[in-house]
């Protein structure tokens, strides 16, 4: 259920707030509203894919509805499903949770969270990759933010 989700959600990057040295209250808040837009009817929106409409809306929803300031904590709802150029380490944590936590059971999750617990970093890309690779395999073609995500952690990575 989508509950047990953003609960699986929360306590997943719960796990992570000490070693990021993040603040536990907007690990929690982002975490738990992340999907808030989920099952709405959402309007579509020019050049988005449907599946990706909720992360807008759940951070409007997230300011609007629950009076959420914190610009932080709206930009990790903002972009947790596509990701994007510059994300803070709480938008990171948030985009791997939803993708990572113990109810996600689908083929290579179990490598990409040893991945992500080892080195936050190379989880963090080894997760975009493997969304990119789910779109190509979909041929669905691939969001123009995923994408630019991809392009500008993979070479941050091979620069170093």
């Amino acid at each position: 259920s989508l509950f047990e989700h953003m609960k699986g959600t929360v306590m997943y990057a719960m796990k992570f707030a000490a070693k990021l040295a993040l603040n536990y209250d907007e690990i929690f808040i982002a975490a738990l509203l992340h999907d808030c837009a989920k099952e709405m009817k959402s309007p579509p929106m020019e050049g988005v894919p449907p599946k990706v409409l909720h992360q807008f809306y759940g951070a409007e929803i997230a300011e609007k509805v629950y009076g959420i300031t914190n610009e932080n904590i709206l930009d990790a709802i903002r972009y947790h499903t596509t990701g994007k150029v510059g994300m803070s380490n709480l938008g990171k944590l948030i985009y791997c949770a939803d993708m990572l936590e113990e109810n996600r059971d689908y083929e290579g999750v179990d490598r990409l969270r040893k991945i992500f617990e080892d080195d936050f970093e190379a989880g963090f890309l080894a997760c975009i990759e493997s969304s990119i690779k789910k779109l190509e395999r979909s041929g669905k073609g691939i969001y123009f933010l995923t994408e630019n995500c991809y392009n500008y952690y993979n070479n941050q990575r091979s620069d170093k």
